[in-house]
């Protein structure tokens, strides 16, 4: 998101979710000048509506289970002893309840004392609606109210309270792993436990791991498929994984409910292999054959990395029946290829089929056979060089030309993607100067020739001259896709090109040049090509040149520059960074703070209050389901929204539909089998509404035809969503859902870059 994934800025991209330049659109209380305000202080919201607050005195609550039981889930015991029966929650005296409006908003405003006033509350709803809240703003304050209600007689408050004490799993591990071990092993209800565990599975700490071994052999359902997910979030974190842990998890991806070998498939395609990962390749291969679409799918990611697994075996998968399928088959194809001596023909065969599939009688088919060939074509660049493919690609990007039929988006689309192919394989941009006729626009064409020198060895000089000349042209995305192609060239000149675009007046542009001086500050020292040093004073001067020119609510562009600057370990500019660690987003916030901390620097205690507060009057009834038609180039979308349970995202993005701010906006960004993104008014990733939206947590999965909100880091929303292809577990508790598709699937299959969103219905 960015991208998710990565994003969507995801799906294996550099940014996970996009936003960035504040283009198009305002919303009400936006207040000029932000204030300080410190961790105990609160925007008291509760007051706008003459609620009276109460101290509530006199309870005494036990401790959450005896020490024992969680001590003994903690060192890998399967099941509890028969756990006690929950504490009753002792009744206040007849206090006012506060209304929903108020808990949303002091969440919305990041404040916490309203929220933790409302733990005491005995309508068992608003104590879920403020650990909910509390789960938004992520303040240690909740940590022990949030394990009290742990304990909580009613179901729903018990999983509230495990979502508040997951968000700050990573955090703070040292209180919160073992209160949410300790309430694992009492509760008995199997869809609590498996929340339980998912929440664990977000601290990825050691301490969590028996949890979730155990997890794994635990006899419900939802339990192991839970353990399956948490396990993944080692690997989604980048952290090591203990020796056949994933072999624990390969054993259930058969003869176990669809459900489990979906999590678990999913699990294995986010931990990477390990050198003592006996059987999972066996158990892989069978999952490819899968009667679960779902099921082959993330077996096919998995096996891409999976080095058990050869190309004969993934190739069958380009086959699939399910074009979502076919398409990690053909990803998990160009992984394998380069290594199998076979390689190059097995691509060049499964691009013919691909083709031949997508093309009946000239004309190009539509929708899912169009995303395979797109597919087909990317893969088989990692082989464009060998003879089978450069020939098949030139008889391709000749036969292209002459398509009828079909969307001329798409015709367009596959031609531009044929003479990409062709450039690969000669090893210079030619063909894409004039591919795809009038559906393609001139810019895309030259941001396909950065990509096709971003992907060549050798010839380093003359790819920064060519890339310099791409430069010149003054599209943001160009010159985003050319700085992008500067860092795997191991020249002072690639390094000198990305430095001077740090002075390009445009948002966007500096936060792409600062992810690619990061990127080349990381550079591995190869031993045939040893990259020269940096120059640390220009970078130097960059960086403060560019900190000097960024607006405070170019969150994006905050967070690459952060990057950055740990990237050159520029520590004679730390002193910027106090500033950044008192934003009021903590997508800028979280990442200025973690530096310091490793920098040794002082880190404040306070931190900026939010520009633009939700307005309690514009929040849409929770009882209601409104819906929303995306008036697309392709057809209409009918989406489903869930005020309920992403309040604030939903009165924005209605909000903003009303406004007009979506009509004729592109889908600027398109990843098959994983998301479809649009709402950015600049058209490259980086562009916003002019506002930012914070981050809503819920327990909405992430299914087919998911609305999710695109980001750049936590807290930095906006105008950019995105629809999800298929099943995207991974999103999950990063990204905020707020609604479904209900009508429309095909249509959103049919979507590429650069199709139009031409107006919203409310």
């Amino acid at each position: 998101m960015g991208r998710p994934g990565a994003a969507v800025k995801a799906g294996g991209v550099s940014r996970d979710t996009w936003k960035g330049t504040p283009e198009r659109g305002t919303l009400p209380s936006m207040p000029p000048t932000p204030t300080r305000v410190s961790r105990e202080t609160s925007r008291h919201a509760w007051s706008q509506f003459h609620v009276k607050r109460h101290v509530m005195c006199g309870h005494s609550i036990r401790r959450l289970a005896p020490a024992c039981i969680a001590i003994s889930l903690l060192l890998g015991c399967d099941e509890p002893a028969t756990p006690p029966d929950p504490e009753p929650q002792p009744a206040p005296q007849q206090p006012d309840s506060p209304p929903r409006e108020a808990l949303v908003a002091e969440s919305d405003a990041r404040q916490t004392a309203l929220l933790l006033a409302a733990l005491d509350d005995p309508s068992a709803d608003t104590r879920q609606r403020a650990l909910v809240g509390l789960a938004r703003v992520r303040s240690s304050e909740g940590i022990a109210p949030a394990t009290r209600l742990l304990r909580d007689t009613h179901a729903e408050v018990r999983a509230a309270a495990s979502l508040a004490l997951g968000a700050l799993a990573h955090e703070h591990p040292d209180q919160v792993v073992p209160a949410l071990a300790g309430a694992l092993a009492a509760e008995r209800d199997p869809e609590i436990r498996a929340l339980l565990l998912r929440d664990l599975g977000r601290s990825h700490d050691p301490r969590a791991l028996p949890a979730v071994r155990a997890g794994l052999r635990a006899l419900t359902e939802p339990e192991r498929s839970a353990a399956c997910h948490a396990a993944a979030e080692w690997g989604l974190a980048g952290e090591p994984t203990p020796a056949g842990l994933r072999a624990a998890i390969a054993s259930l991806l058969s003869d176990q409910p669809e459900p489990v070998r979906v999590s678990c498939a999913y699990a294995l395609g986010r931990i990477p292999p390990g050198p003592q990962d006996e059987g999972v390749a066996a158990a892989l291969a069978l999952a490819l054959a899968d009667p679960s679409a779902e099921v082959r799918a993330f077996a096919y990611r998995a096996a891409g990395a999976e080095p058990g697994l050869t190309l004969d075996v993934v190739a069958p998968g380009a086959r699939d029946e399910d074009w979502r399928v076919a398409v990690h088959a053909l990803r998990a194809m160009g992984r394998k290829a380069p290594a199998a001596s076979d390689g190059p023909a097995v691509m060049a065969r499964a691009l013919r089929a691909t083709y031949d599939a997508a093309v009946a009688d000239g004309a190009l088919s539509a929708g899912p056979a169009t995303h395979r060939l797109l597919s087909a074509f990317d893969a088989a660049g990692s082989v464009a060089r060998a003879g089978a493919v450069h020939d098949l690609a030139v008889e391709l990007h000749r036969a292209s030309a002459g398509l009828e039929g079909g969307h001329p988006r798409d015709r367009g689309l596959v031609h531009c993607a044929a003479a990409e192919l062709v450039d690969q394989a000669r090893g210079w941009p030619s063909r894409v100067d004039d591919c795809g006729g009038e559906a393609v626009e001139a810019w895309e064409r030259v941001v396909r020739a950065a990509n096709v020198l971003a992907r060549l060895e050798g010839a380093h000089e003359q790819r920064v001259v060519f890339l310099r000349r791409l430069f010149q042209q003054e599209h943001p995305a160009v010159r985003e896709a050319v700085l992008a192609a500067a860092p795997p060239i191991p020249t002072a000149e690639s390094t000198s090109l990305v430095l001077e675009a740090f002075h390009v007046n445009d948002a966007g542009v500096r936060a792409a040049a600062a992810t690619a001086l990061a990127a080349i500050a990381r550079r591995p020292v190869l031993a045939e090509v040893v990259p020269p040093p940096l120059p640390m004073v220009e970078v130097r001067q960059a960086l403060s040149a560019m900190a000097d020119h960024t607006p405070e609510d170019e969150l994006e562009t905050w967070v690459s520059w952060i990057d950055a600057l740990d990237a050159t370990d520029a520590r004679d500019l730390g002193g910027r960074l106090e500033a950044l660690a008192r934003h009021a987003s903590r997508g800028v916030r979280d990442p200025a703070r973690a530096l310091m901390r490793r920098w040794d620097l002082p880190i404040p205690s306070e931190h900026d209050e939010v520009p633009n507060p939700i307005d309690p009057d514009a929040l849409v009834d929770p009882g209601t389901r409104p819906r929303v038609t995306l008036h697309t180039s392709r057809g209409d979308i009918v989406l489903e929204l869930r005020p309920d349970v992403a309040p604030t995202t939903v009165a924005r993005f209605l909000a903003l539909a009303g406004d007009d701010f979506y009509d004729g906006l592109a889908f600027h960004r398109v990843v098959p089998a994983f998301v479809v993104q649009g709402g950015d008014p600049r058209g490259d990733g980086y562009g916003g509404p002019g506002f930012w939206q914070r981050c809503e947590d819920n327990r909405l999965p992430y299914t087919r035809g998911t609305v999710g909100m695109a980001l750049a880091g936590r807290d930095t929303g906006g105008s950019q969503f995105f629809i999800t292809h298929g099943a995207q577990p991974h999103l999950e508790g990063r990204y905020t859902a707020f609604g479904q598709v209900v009508a429309g699937l095909d249509v959103l299959d049919q979507l590429q870059p650069g199709d139009r969103l031409g107006s919203v219905s409310l």
